[in-house]
């Protein structure tokens, strides 16, 4: 295969008119052609997403151009013969050493078609896009070894596998669907055991067997099935047999865990405490640029994905800017703002922004992890005061209603199970052991349905197991919205 990727002085390569091949940055490189002024060459490791060519013409159509870009000049010997250029082919080569190469064909935009949203590519832009492939090859390799585990992911609580989704892109429905089927066939065998053990069809050590775990089994198929049926939905129910021990663990220790730390700028802060919750982004001006427009720095914990780069316009201190480059830093992110040039400059979308919205991003992001474990949990949360679930309802997608009548109906399960386990253990047990089992079991069963009849008549009304219960829900409450967000005290704003 023809290989024209030579690289050569710029001085020696334009004397002798042969095409020549330097770096931009990170892993893309130019060639330029002396002798054909009107012909660039972009080449990368990797293909750009959003980077595509002119496409064929049709019949009856209009014409669309390919991806517009403008490379930065990097020396006084080489100058460019225009300033815009259309991506106008694009195909995949071996360079000298047999590597793959996609190659994208430079000519010069077309006079009279619309220069809209285009591709400032400079070095630094360019060393971005290659840390990104390389960090997405990463992302890849990683969801590659997550799908190994994933039949174990379905019994984590449904924030947590809604997580691995959006990592990984492992479905969480799925992941509940391949958990549960298998639970459900082993603990409908070993109620079956149970029943044959109770005729004698089965061994002495299966019958013992069946026997010691036929209640667990029992739990575990009528729980494996309803995890099957929203499985099937497409909705992610985890195990109480793993949600309630580590749920029990995470309120214990909150600040324990990978995600449960981040870095405020401008130093380290762990995330959650009190000094994270009242840290704000750290605007800096900076020097105006050659034309004389308004430049600022941003530095925030938060990456701030909803900016797009040269897209977006965001307000500060009602001054537009447009986001020229963004980098990662010690400690959090930087972002490098710019006013835009005079005229009418069309945008996809705008954003009104204050640097204390970095602890209202985090409220939010830790709100909807609130606001899952809380529909996860609502059964227990429907044990606690009235005023609580209230709240937590003013916030939340919680219901005080439902989740009472779920607590009502889990406690009744619960209270009818010890009654029926006091009974059992009446003959031949000690009379502490049955007599404490059918206490709880009445108390369960009466203060229940006392709660059932005044929820029929609209009143909400706690257990005593609430106390045991509202510690945990209460600490939802730190993640409720400022009401006078979005216009923070004057004088906040850094500047």
């Amino acid at each position: 295969m023809n290989n024209d990727f030579e690289t050569a002085p710029d001085a020696a390569a334009t004397r002798s008119g042969r095409p020549f091949r330097r770096r931009v940055g990170g892993d893309l490189h130019v060639t330029n052609f002396p002798g054909d002024p009107d012909r660039l060459w972009l080449d990368t490791g990797f293909p750009v997403e959003g980077w595509h060519g002119r496409p064929p013409s049709r019949p009856g159509r209009p014409d669309f151009p390919g991806t517009p870009i403008r490379i930065e000049h990097r020396s006084n010997d080489l100058r460019w013969s225009h300033e815009w250029w259309e991506i106008s082919a694009t195909r995949i080569q071996d360079d000298a050493r047999g590597t793959e190469r996609f190659v994208y064909e430079l000519r010069p935009w077309p006079e009279g078609q619309i220069l809209r949203q285009g591709v400032e590519l400079s070095s630094e832009t360019a060393r971005r896009l290659t840390l990104e492939h390389r960090a997405a090859a990463r992302r890849r390799a990683e969801s590659d070894r997550a799908a190994l585990f994933m039949p174990f992911f379905g019994l984590l609580p449904a924030p947590d596998q809604e997580e691995i989704e959006s990592r990984h892109g492992l479905p969480p429905g799925r992941a509940t669907m391949l958990t549960a089927l298998p639970l459900l066939l082993l603990s409908v065998y070993g109620v079956l055991l149970a029943f044959a053990a109770n005729f004698g069809l089965v061994g002495d050590d299966v019958s013992l067997l069946a026997k010691d775990f036929r209640y667990l089994l029992g739990y575990l198929g009528l729980e494996s099935a309803v995890r099957l049926a929203m499985g099937l939905l497409g909705q992610p129910v985890g195990s109480a047999l793993v949600v309630v021990p580590l749920a029990t663990l995470r309120a214990l220790a909150p600040s324990r865990g990978s995600d449960e730390q981040l870095p405020a700028a401008p130093g380290e802060v762990p995330r959650g405490s009190a000094a994270w919750l009242e840290a704000t982004d750290v605007v800096k001006r900076l020097p105006p640029n050659n034309e004389g427009r308004e430049r600022l720095e941003v530095l925030s914990p938060l990456p701030k994905d909803h900016w797009r780069a040269q897209v977006d316009l965001i307000y500060h201190a009602d001054v537009p800017y447009l986001l020229e480059e963004r980098r990662e830093v010690p400690g959090g992110h930087s972002f490098f703002l710019e006013a835009p040039p005079p005229g009418v400059r069309k945008t996809r979308a705008v954003h009104h922004y204050h640097p204390s919205e970095v602890r209202e991003v985090y409220k939010e992001e830790r709100r909807l992890k609130a606001e899952a474990w809380l529909e996860t949990l609502a059964p227990l949360v429907g044990f606690t005061e009235p005023q609580l679930q209230l709240e937590l309802a003013e916030f939340t997608n919680y219901k005080p209603y439902r989740g009472v009548l779920q607590s009502i109906l889990f406690a009744l399960l619960f209270g009818f199970l010890s009654l029926r386990t006091g009974w059992a253990m009446f003959e031949g047990a000690e009379p502490a052991d049955h007599l404490a089992f059918l206490g709880l079991g009445v108390v369960m069963v009466w203060e229940n349905v006392v709660r059932a009849i005044r929820l029929r008549r609209g009143e909400i009304t706690p257990s005593f197991l609430g106390r045991l219960v509202s510690p945990f829900a209460r600490k939802a409450l730190r993640w409720r919205p400022d009401p006078s967000w979005p216009y923070p005290p004057k004088g906040s704003e850094s500047a």
